[in-house]
């Protein structure tokens, strides 16, 4: 039998790393966006039916990240509660608030998964049904390119083909992030989740625990991961904001994009490198993730001075939605 003293297995979320999921993101659209725009002078069924597989696909990465804004909104929201000065927040939350978030983003993720999951095979079907089409079709202008392209539209089946990869990528990365939010859920419905304070017990005093405070700092580092995300996938939101609506709407109402070296906002390349060989691996690099979130290891205490700061960062906005949003200021 466990003595009432045991302390409960440190949880360990599954790790993503937002960063780079947000770099793949982007790239996954760009090759993307583009053929979603095709056009021609001639009515084509089969055109027609490319067009809204693209379609699909492209909503889907939007759907993605509209999931990663609910990331940034539970993980402000639980730095809230963990805060022992809560009404400095002029916010209300509670954990009622953490499970709908968690509840949205796993339906949403789920979802893109889902949508992702036969990619291979629908990317094959679009070359196979395309293979022998000489129809020539017209790319307009966008963020990868400056002119009109013409082409033939079997050449949008085998430019698909040639970036399987990344979009098997897309498709890898949309599966542990399902899996994250499947593990928050599960986390945020036990009967005292380590993601949050213990509650408070009778005659307790309002100093905040050395926990609490470590809790605090996690989930601080997690807003910033996905403040980060945000600054990666903005640059597509400015590029494509036709095709984008959802997710721009979504961030927009809760953070603000800061802007990134001049190398990584201008990645897009032309079109025609897009579609002349396969996405080469992401590089491996020290990267930024959330995998040791609320593990063993202990965490120094946030400083005063810093906690301060990170409250003035964020107001409470006005949302329409259902869920708690937080907003920092511009």
């Amino acid at each position: 039998m466990t003595s009432p003293m045991t302390k409960p297995i440190p949880l360990v979320l599954p790790e993503i790393d937002l960063v780079a999921n947000a770099k793949t993101t982007r790239k996954t659209f760009e090759r993307l966006a583009s053929f979603s725009h095709l056009t021609c002078n001639e009515d084509s069924p089969l055109l027609a039916k490319t067009l809204a597989k693209i379609h699909g696909l492209v909503k889907l990465v939007d759907t993605s990240m509209v999931a990663a804004h609910l990331g940034y909104r539970l993980a402000t929201s639980a730095m809230i509660l963990c805060d022992s000065e809560e009404q400095e927040w002029e916010a209300d939350v509670s954990l009622e608030n953490l499970k709908e978030l968690v509840a949205q983003g796993v339906s949403m993720s789920n979802e893109v998964v889902v949508g992702f999951r036969d990619v291979q095979q629908e990317i094959y079907k679009i070359a196979a049904s395309t293979k022998d089409s000489n129809l020539l079709v017209v790319v307009p202008p966008d963020a990868t390119h400056a002119d009109e392209i013409k082409m033939q539209l079997k050449g949008v089946g085998t430019g698909l083909v040639a970036n399987m990869k990344l979009l098997s990528d897309f498709s890898r990365i949309a599966n542990e992030t399902a899996e994250w939010w499947s593990a928050i859920d599960n986390e945020l419905q036990t009967h005292a989740p380590q993601l949050l304070p213990v509650p408070e017990a009778p005659n307790a005093t309002d100093a905040p625990s050395p926990e609490d405070a470590e809790k605090f700092a996690e989930w601080s580092k997690m807003k910033d991961s996905y403040q980060d995300y945000y600054n990666q996938v903005n640059v597509i939101h400015v590029s494509f904001p036709e095709l984008l609506g959802p997710s721009i709407t979504a961030w927009k109402a809760v953070a603000t994009a800061q802007s990134l070296p001049s190398s990584e906002a201008n990645s897009l390349v032309d079109l025609g490198e897009h579609f002349q060989k396969e996405e080469p691996s992401l590089k491996k690099g020290k990267r930024k993730t959330i995998s040791r979130f609320f593990s063993s290891k202990p965490r120094g205490k946030e400083d005063v001075q810093s906690k301060k700061r990170k409250n003035q960062e964020i107001e409470h906005p006005e949302c329409s939605c259902s869920c708690h949003g937080i907003k920092p200021t511009s």
